[in-house]
């Protein structure tokens, strides 16, 4: 057995890596200014501004972060008698995932020919941050095992064992 028995949930499920956790939550950043500015209710318009001084760009990250919480939500719902919506977590999470992570990186090269060019640490910064991100979900072991499905649609344990039959 490669993992301990802390890293399954009381489902038998492999906890979800926090990497991941940490990259849906650098996709979902809009929602997070989103909620903090309606949190201070009085500075949440100058919070709103001085984060994303173009509404368009604050509107299209918000759309580029759905995808991530509700991945975040949904993955709450595995459950060995959820067959249905855990398969399709399974199947969807690394793919919604990758997906996002190019649409943001292609948002972040957009803002950067906006701007002819002209460096900013912020764009610099996430473009980098999002290009390890692409590099861990396309690489890491263990996400691909926390996510593993077998060719019969049967979401599988690590060793070996079938946690959900799509044939029950």
């Amino acid at each position: 057995m490669r993992y301990s028995l802390e890293d399954y949930d009381q489902h038998g499920f492999l906890k979800t890596p926090i990497w991941l956790w940490l990259t849906w939550f650098w996709l979902s950043k809009a929602w997070l200014v989103f909620v903090m500015a309606g949190a201070t209710r009085h500075n949440g318009v100058d919070i709103l501004a001085f984060c994303y001084p173009q509404r368009s760009h604050f509107y299209a990250e918000l759309a580029l972060g759905l995808p991530a919480v509700i991945m975040m939500w949904c993955l709450h719902l595995r459950h060995p008698e959820r067959v249905i919506m855990t398969q399709w977590i399974h199947r969807l999470t690394r793919k919604v995932t990758l997906l996002s992570l190019i649409a943001q990186a292609s948002l972040g090269v957009y803002y950067v020919i906006l701007q002819h060019g002209k460096f900013e640490w912020f764009n610099g910064i996430s473009l980098l941050f999002l290009l390890w991100m692409v590099l861990y979900v396309c690489n890491s072991r263990r996400l691909s095992v926390c996510f593993q499905m077998n060719n019969n649609h049967q979401v599988i344990s690590p060793s070996g064992d079938t946690l959900i039959d799509s044939k029950d």
